[in-house]
């Protein structure tokens, strides 16, 4: 049996007046609450009614939301993307870490004024 780790991405946020649950693709997802909400619960029949729907405001929304919220594959494949871009990242750091060695830089090379500031800063006897 292959193994199979489950996460959790982050799709979205829904701020103060935000709307959800107008029958857009909500198949593998969950709404999740950081704080306290309150929601109001209309049946779609309402908000579908002529006097409700002015200008077909609520299928427009609908689109909105069925265009800005990715698929799961879009999802998948953005987060094997990023995966392997941290991999890549961490990989080259490592790697230009590792290689980059002291060229025969002595303390002499670094100007006199930074060297002034950098002992004036760490001595407190100058003071006195």
């Amino acid at each position: 049996m292959p193994f199979v780790e489950s996460r959790f991405i982050d799709v979205g946020s829904i701020s103060f007046g935000g709307i959800f649950g107008l029958g857009e693709q909500m198949q593998h997802r969950v709404i999740m609450a950081r704080t306290t909400v309150q929601c109001l619960v209309l049946p779609r029949y309402f908000l579908l009614e002529t006097k409700q729907n002015p200008g077909n405001i609520w299928e427009r929304r609908l689109f909105y939301l069925d265009c800005m919220i990715p698929s799961r594959e879009a999802l998948f494949k953005q987060f094997l993307k990023t995966r392997k871009w941290k991999k890549f990242k961490n990989d080259f750091i490592r790697q230009s870490l590792k290689s980059s060695t002291n060229h025969g830089t002595h303390e002499e090379d670094i100007p006199i004024i930074c060297r002034i500031v950098e002992s004036a800063e760490g001595d407190t006897n100058y003071l006195k």
